[in-house]
């Protein structure tokens, strides 16, 4: 029983040793054509970028959120220099440390609203794509509702009736971005369970929750994932939005925000619109990159050439 027991770790540990080569390889090839997209590779490098600034805010900035809450009209509308490096507001507050921390918020946002998009929208594409059918005619007609709506003024109204907070504006954002996960998941459903693999392991008796989530889901989840990134980027251009209008959560520190209280001082004080617009901008525009290049790298025919 012992030399019986020893083998079968030994077996199990090769497999494992396996497996992690494989992965390993496969994590290789993978970085190597991503990295071929330069710009790929830049928008990688900011979002890490702008991570980093969110995760590091308490020692980057100078002032704490609370402190930012506190008027000093003695330093007010002060330009750019070493002490205050984007300038003050006109409330005395210093800019740079609003970026900073709105930096966190932004990027809070927008992966929770993707992430939300995603379990939802992977959830209702895979049983349409799976099981086919009324299920999936359902599906896709509350798909296409959804489609017909226009998405912000549906968010405006949600928010302006269950109130601005961070959580709500996340929570809506992310039950409304998720229709195009769902078209996209449902197609790979619906080509990946007629493959082969999926139908020799339906011979053998595998039920649907290990066809599903063992066989199909596995191979058909990378466009979600190409999906999602482009969605945070969304997210935080949404919020933004909303933020702008005076729809956000007014306790936390918004870029959206910023640019609001930055209207009537434009020509006074070109740094406080500037600085947040070009942070909302430079994240976007990275995100999206972000997702070009995992759709090159992840894209099935690209990887044969």
């Amino acid at each position: 029983m012992t030399s019986t027991n020893t083998s079968q770790i030994e077996s199990r540990t090769q497999k494992a040793k396996r497996s992690l080569r494989i992965q390993a390889k496969a994590l290789v090839e993978f970085w190597g054509r991503y990295r071929k997209n330069r710009a790929a590779v830049f928008g990688l490098s900011m979002v890490i970028a702008f991570a980093l600034i969110a995760l590091l805010a308490p020692l980057l900035a100078q002032y704490s959120p609370f402190e930012m809450h506190l008027q000093d009209f003695t330093r007010i509308y002060l330009s750019p220099d070493e002490q205050y490096l984007m300038g003050t507001d006109q409330f005395g507050r210093d800019v740079f440390s609003r970026i900073i921390w709105g930096a966190r918020v932004s990027l809070f946002v927008g992966f929770v609203s993707a992430g939300i998009s995603a379990a939802v929208g992977v959830s209702l594409g895979s049983i349409a794509g799976y099981y086919g059918g009324i299920v999936d005619n359902a599906v896709m007609r509350f798909v296409d509702m959804f489609l017909t709506i226009p998405q912000f003024f549906l968010i405006l109204t949600i928010v302006a009736i269950f109130g601005s907070s961070l959580w709500n504006v996340m929570v809506v954002i992310g039950l409304t971005i998720w229709p195009s996960t769902a078209r996209l998941i449902r197609a790979e459903f619906l080509s990946f369970k007629e493959k082969e693999f999926v139908q020799a392991a339906r011979s053998v008796g595998a039920g649907d929750r290990h066809l599903m989530f063992k066989e199909i889901a596995p191979n058909a989840i990378f466009p979600a994932v190409v999906n999602g990134s482009l969605q945070v980027g969304s997210a935080i251009l949404t919020e933004s939005a909303l933020s702008f209008l005076g729809l956000g959560d007014p306790n936390q520190v918004s870029w959206g925000y910023m640019l609001n209280d930055a209207m009537g001082s434009f020509i006074r004080a070109w740094w406080m619109s500037v600085f947040p617009g070009l942070m909302i901008s430079l994240v976007v525009i990275s995100f999206n990159l972000l997702g070009d290049g995992l759709n090159d790298a992840l894209n099935p025919y690209l990887k044969e050439r």
